[in-house]
Parts: C-alpha cells; sequence; structure tokens
C-alpha cells in the first residue's frame, strides 16, 4: 500500500506555524497561572482548554480536508 505524501505551500506552513504559536501563548499562559498561583482558577483553566481545544478541532477540519 503506497501513501499519498501532500506538499505544502510556504503560505500553508505559515498558517500552520502561526496557528501553532497561537495556541503555545494560550497554553503558556495557562502553565504560568497553574504554577505561580496557589490557587488555580478552575473556570480560567477550563475556558483555556476549551478554547485550545475547539480551536484544533477548526485546523484540524481545515487540515484534512
Amino acid at each position: 500500500m503506497q501513501k499519498i505524501v501532500r506538499t505544502i505551500s510556504r503560505l500553508q506552513k505559515d498558517f500552520v506555524a502561526g496557528f501553532l504559536r497561537s495556541q503555545i501563548v494560550i497554553l503558556e499562559r495557562m502553565l504560568n497561572e497553574i504554577e505561580h498561583s496557589d490557587r488555580v482558577k478552575n473556570n480560567n483553566v477550563k475556558e483555556l482548554l476549551s478554547r485550545v481545544e475547539k480551536e484544533f478541532c477548526r485546523f484540524r477540519k481545515i487540515i484534512c480536508e
């Protein structure tokens, strides 16, 4: 069985890189909150995780078309 190899353009690479960077920013914010707080604001962590999850679902739909 042969795998299909798909090449991506520079624009697509930039899109993927930009998306991943934006998610890293959100995850770093959440990590900082967890590491530097005695009490983690559970609602804020849930909200950030939900946001990241939704963005990755949208991203997967765009990339896997």
